[in-house]
């Protein structure tokens, strides 16, 4: 009993060091503080097909603030 909690403790120890040094290093910075590189910057163009088969280019709203949900039930 006594070796399987040191096993435990020893591996979270192991796991909690890994962390610490991936935090260390940056590999986590852009899942904490997201990819600023296109933030305020113009969006490029491009068309989508909507869900009454109609065309939609982003170029119709210009000067508009825009909302795009990716989703899909599958």
């Amino acid at each position: 009993m006594k070796f399987k909690i040191k096993m435990i403790v020893v591996s979270i120890l192991l796991i909690a060091i890994v962390v610490y040094l991936l935090v260390q290093i940056g590999v986590f910075d852009t899942f904490i503080h997201g990819d600023d590189r296109l933030v305020g910057k113009t969006a490029p163009p491009f068309t989508l097909k909507a869900y009454d088969d109609s065309t939609v280019m982003l170029s119709d709203y210009k000067n508009n603030v825009i909302l795009i949900v990716f989703w899909s039930p599958t």
